[in-house]
């Protein structure tokens, strides 16, 4: 644990949005004594884009821990085991996907694989529009080619719909700050592909709706506690500051992870 998880944050710092690191638990302890644990060491930053989360999504089949799975961005294992024991291996399979990603897969046609980077590098509607040129009626493009673009268009979609599926879940669940920065990387992203353009515009307007007013003023006023509460530790900061917001947003999404929090900042 205690080497596992610094070096997993290093690997995040690292390869930035081409990697997600999620923690999902401790041994011998509670997920509120993880959670202390994890940000009195630094471990915890309102910044960092490693998540924690108590909700398991599989198991490893690893009797012992640090045990890991890693995924491709389409949910297949491409590795698992112990993390110490295989950490090299871990290096070298995110140095293939990095490079993947920067320049394109190497077993697509080139026409193809060029596009798969472009979407990869934050154009996901250049990249469609281009594939969908090269599967349209009257394209030059070798049937080889053309069947590859329909598989790459059919994969990617299937990744924005992702995106947008994952922007409902930030705002369902108040995390309206992330909401705003990812809606903003999609609107660039996306620019010129109307079939996209709707789903975009919906969720802007609910992210700017009086509806969500008080709910993003609650969160904005947890976020900076929680900003002292990872940066200074979970003695600086205090139950009863915590329970403030709760109390003066009652029933909102900050209020509830607010009252979580208090659980932390409590924990032996």
């Amino acid at each position: 644990m205690g080497t596992s998880v610094p070096a997993a944050l290093k690997l995040q710092d690292e390869y930035q949005d081409s990697l997600q690191v999620v923690f999902i638990e401790g041994s011998r302890v509670t997920s509120d004594q993880m959670h202390a644990f994890a940000i009195d060491k630094g471990w915890f930053d309102v910044g960092t884009a490693a998540m924690w989360s108590k909700e398991a999504p599989f198991k490893t089949g690893e009797s012992v821990i640090p045990s890991y799975a890693l995924l491709d961005p389409t949910g297949k294992v491409l590795l698992k085991g112990v993390t110490t024991r295989d950490h090299k291996k871990i290096e070298e399979a995110l140095e293939e996907f990095a490079k993947a990603r920067k320049k394109g897969p190497k077993d697509l046609p080139k026409a193809v694989s060029k596009q798969v980077a472009e979407f990869y590098k934050g154009k996901p509607g250049k990249a469609l529009k281009a594939l969908s040129a090269l599967t349209a009626e009257g394209s030059r493009a070798s049937s080889e080619d053309q069947a590859a673009a329909q598989t790459a268009i059919d994969t990617l979609t299937a990744a924005v719909e992702r995106d947008l599926k994952r922007l409902d879940w930030l705002l369902d669940n108040g995390f309206y700050a992330v909401a705003e920065d990812e809606l903003s990387d999609l609107r660039k992203g996306l620019k010129g592909a109307d079939e996209w353009t709707t789903a975009v515009a919906e969720r802007s307007t609910r992210l700017e709706s009086d509806e969500l007013k008080s709910e993003r003023s609650a969160e904005k006023a947890l976020l900076k506690l929680q900003k002292k509460l990872y940066s200074k530790g979970t003695g600086k900061v205090s139950a009863k500051s915590l329970s403030a917001i709760a109390e003066k947003y009652p029933g909102s999404q900050a209020a509830a992870r607010a009252e979580a929090l208090i659980a932390v900042v409590e924990a032996d």
